[in-house]
């Protein structure tokens, strides 16, 4: 597979300033989150009514992770530039996104919205370390934190997870062919 071609400025000495001009290749998929995480209601869409329930397509799992690992990214070469405000944005933007797949029935869902958050908050660490957040911005981050409730979220996977486990058995018995 031929990997993507990325800018790059030669002779330049920070990697933060790199990593940010190679982010530019993503600029149409960050507006594009950023635009749809405007709309309220806003949700991946899934077709989750089929009958085989182990049919299901979930691409939005990897999709999304991608775009978090990248906004985390961005948010640490801004960190690191000193752009603050540009930084705990993409982080915001980062918990947003990865707060759209909370409500994932499929155990998967819930493993991508765990990882998704943890990664946006751990790149909110990032800041703290540097004491780089303004008081507002660490109530902002101290109040997403609390707000994480992975247990509640595996209850929901668990419960998902055997009913289409049962829909499936019953699928499979009214489709074999004996």
């Amino acid at each position: 597979r031929k990997l993507a071609a990325y800018p790059v400025m030669h002779g330049s000495t920070n990697p933060a300033v790199d990593a940010l001009l190679a982010l530019t290749k993503l600029d149409a998929s960050f507006a594009a989150v950023e635009e749809a995480l405007q709309r309220p209601h806003c949700r991946f869409a899934v077709a989750y009514e089929q009958e085989d329930v182990w049919g299901i397509l979930v691409p939005h799992l990897a999709h999304a992770l991608q775009m978090v690992r990248a906004y985390s990214l961005r948010a640490s070469a801004r960190l690191a530039l000193g752009q603050t405000d540009a930084a705990f944005r993409d982080v915001q933007t980062s918990v947003r996104l990865a707060n759209l797949l909370k409500g994932e029935f499929f155990l998967i869902g819930l493993n991508v919205h765990i990882r998704t958050m943890t990664t946006a908050l751990g790149t909110a660490a990032e800041g703290m370390a540097r004491h780089q957040w303004n008081d507002e911005q660490l109530a902002w981050l101290g109040a997403t934190a609390r707000q994480c409730d992975f247990l509640t979220g595996y209850a929901t996977s668990m419960r998902a997870e055997a009913a289409g486990m049962a829909q499936f058995w019953s699928w499979a018995r009214t489709h074999q062919k004996l």
